[in-house]
């Protein structure tokens, strides 16, 4: 129920694909749609003397997150961790998460180049299906 309501928001068909993946390993939604304001306060981590590490290039302002609503009103990016104690930990089978959101024909942000996202995920233009 919990992921259901963090994918509310999310396009049909990305929601879908996120929980075929979540019924084959532990993990949860973290996080799915998210206005300007969530997005810049993300961004500010690590910036201007906020302490952290730079967690994303995107402020949701100028440079718009996928986890923003776009023009048809849904997000198209999910950020998923494992379920347990220290859900982010690199020793996680990350790359089975990968490889569940990539075999869908999404994307997945482990893949990034110069910043990893392994918790992200994202619909690619690619995988909707036109009606």
């Amino acid at each position: 129920a919990r992921d259901i309501q963090r994918l509310a928001g999310i396009h049909p068909e990305w929601q879908a694909i996120i929980i075929e993946i979540l019924k084959h390993l532990p993990m949860f939604v973290v996080e799915g749609v998210r206005t300007a304001e969530r997005q810049h306060s993300l961004w500010l981590i690590g910036r201007n003397g906020n302490i952290g590490t730079i967690v994303t290039h995107r402020d949701g302002y100028v440079i718009r997150s996928n986890h923003q609503s776009r023009h048809d009103g849904f997000g198209y990016a999910v950020d998923c961790a494992f379920i347990g104690p220290d859900p982010f930990a690199p020793t996680h089978d990350w790359l089975a998460y990968g490889a569940a959101v990539e075999a869908a024909g999404c994307v997945w942000g482990g893949r990034f180049k110069g910043l990893a996202d392994l918790d992200h995920a994202e619909l690619s233009e690619n995988t909707i299906k036109t009606t």
